[in-house]
């Protein structure tokens, strides 16, 4: 199901500009929204920041191995690293009404991570951290029209060859076919 991607990356903060771009071509291939790219592109920016930040990837060839692909409830994503042993899910959740001053530092970017992301799980094997997660997307089921932004039209035009009429209105410049024959 779509066009999967597979990103291996070395220990250094450049590789983010390949990341970046190599996200919003999956994205692109995929027909996903800027919405669900900002928030990938988010994730993966911080996973992969922290790794070679504080992770003991930084310099290290082959630090981190991306995975994404299309599944039917979104983004299945599978983020390895070659780092010291640490499982972000359990990390402390930073407290947020907290003063500047009072914060721990760090947290916040795992914090983003579990607000944005679905089904996380961690494991350790191999000397790799494995993280997998679910970008969920919402897919459209039907059309859903709010009546409210639509008037109701009735054409006085005469039906194409299939039965269907059409009329322009100048609120929005929305189309409105009607079926003669219902």
């Amino acid at each position: 199901m779509g066009t999967p991607l597979s990103l291996t990356l070395a220990g250094r903060i450049s590789e983010l500009t390949r990341l970046t771009e190599e996200t919003a071509r999956f994205c692109r291939e995929n027909s996903l929204g800027e919405e669900v790219e900002f928030d990938l592109t988010l994730v993966l920016e911080e996973l992969f920041t922290n790794v070679v930040r504080h992770g003991g990837c930084e310099g290290m060839p082959d630090a981190a191995l991306i995975r994404m692909q299309m599944e039917p409830a979104g983004v299945a994503l599978e983020f390895e690293d070659r780092g010291a042993a640490f499982d972000p899910l359990g990390a402390p959740p930073p407290n947020l009404n907290a003063t500047l001053a009072e914060r721990q530092p760090g947290g916040l970017g795992i914090h983003l991570v579990r607000q944005i992301m679905r089904d996380l799980r961690y494991d350790r094997a191999d000397g790799w951290n494995r993280i997998t997660m679910l970008r969920a997307i919402e897919r459209a089921t039907g059309v859903k029209l709010d009546i409210a932004d639509f008037q109701i039209l009735r054409s006085a035009q005469p039906a194409d060859d299939n039965g269907f009429h059409a009329q322009e209105s100048s609120r929005d410049r929305v189309i409105s076919c009607h079926h003669t024959h219902l």
